[in-house]
């Protein structure tokens, strides 16, 4: 028989045969929190589920098809953000999330992507949409000569149905398990990178007191008081999540303040209690991820005490383990600012070109020396 007519014969055993199909739930618990700290910040959040599909496929050949139920990721979305946010819900429509300070849509492409698009909750404004990259592949199918021939060839044979539904339950098990792994990842991504936008982390009311705050240090140093702006400076820094681009950018100023003043206050002892226990975090730490308890409570202390040079210190090689590469050499400037006298001037400078090069090619953890 002429190979074109194999192939018609095989074609026309795939209209008979059908489509085997296994299908899977992802879990309600596969997002894993990351450590917190009991600082969340007092706002109103709504995750908007309209639109976001429920359910997913990926095809190997012909006939299996893996499909994964994703009623759960809203749900999960929301426990990530309930790390950042007092209050959390989940509602159907935007007009169901009036109420909210901030309401997120998740996007019509889950899992190929995962997108977090924040608006104002009582205006609409678009705030931000941080977007990362999902699953590949997803919603689309593997086709192939070969594997129409050598799938409906076992199918004629008679074999076709527990051949394709292993295949099909094979497909829907490693579909799941590798939406729920790259998802969680993607999650404790987004996570920073909301904690690093200032337009997620306050409300407008608040927004407006610490740009008078922040205006009220500038003027108070150009007018040579460095001892009210570094005060003014303080009360900014009380009112932001500790460890973002804002409150790093505030320490800095906070800085330039304290090295104009002669008698600096002595360190605070909350500063220094908080300090201690990103220590004892740190001598626990065995993983990058570890290493998060440890910076934040370190990032807290030098909110309280911004003039405490080994306390960036101290930060800026905890951050090293943790691989916030920028963070920590903007620590290690600050450290050498108030500090200019060091002994370890250079290996300093030489450490904060390498933690540079590692934020430029984007590398993960290296690990870390230890701290004074």
């Amino acid at each position: 028989m002429p190979i074109f007519r194999i192939v018609i014969a095989l074609l026309a055993a795939t209209a008979l045969s059908g489509c085997y199909s296994a299908t899977r739930t992802l879990p309600a618990d596969f997002y894993k929190a990351a450590a917190t700290t009991g600082n969340k910040l007092p706002m109103r959040v709504a995750v908007v589920t309209d639109g976001v599909p429920t359910q997913t496929y990926r095809t190997r050949n012909t006939l299996a098809v893996g499909k994964v139920r994703t009623h759960a990721y809203p749900n999960e979305v929301a426990k990530m953000l309930g790390e950042v946010y007092q209050s959390v819900s989940v509602v159907p429509t935007a007009a169901a999330a009036a109420d909210a300070d901030l309401r997120v849509s998740l996007g019509s492409n889950y899992p190929e992507t995962v997108t977090l698009a924040f608006q104002d909750g009582e205006s609409g404004e678009p705030l931000a949409a941080l977007v990362e990259p999902g699953v590949k592949g997803a919603n689309q199918g593997k086709l192939s000569v070969g594997g129409i021939i050598f799938f409906h060839t076992i199918a004629l044979a008679g074999f076709g149905p527990f051949i394709e539904q292993m295949e099909a339950n094979k497909q829907a098990n490693n579909y799941n398990t590798e939406i729920q792994s790259v998802t969680n990842q993607r999650l404790h991504t987004l996570r920073s990178r909301i904690l690093n936008n200032d337009e997620l982390m306050l409300t407008r009311a608040q927004k407006a007191e610490l740009r008078d705050l922040e205006a009220q240090g500038d003027s108070t140093l150009a007018n040579d008081d460095p001892v009210g702006a570094l005060l003014a400076y303080q009360q900014a820094l009380a009112k932001v999540f500790s460890g973002n681009a804002r409150a790093l950018a505030l320490q800095a100023k906070a800085v330039r303040a304290a090295m104009r003043i002669t008698d600096l206050p002595p360190i605070p002892e909350e500063a220094q209690d908080l300090m201690a226990q990103g220590k004892a975090a740190l001598a626990l730490a065995k993983s990058p991820e570890d290493y998060a308890p440890a910076s934040e409570a370190m990032e807290r202390a030098l909110t309280l005490a911004p003039w405490w040079a080994t306390g960036h210190f101290n930060t800026a090689l905890t951050q090293e383990g943790a691989g916030l590469w920028s963070s920590a050499a903007n620590h290690l400037r600050l450290f050498l600012q108030l500090d200019p006298q060091t002994p370890e001037r250079e290996k300093i400078r030489l450490k904060i070109a390498e933690l540079e090069l590692h934020q430029k090619r984007g590398d993960k953890p290296v690990g870390m020396a230890a701290g004074q």
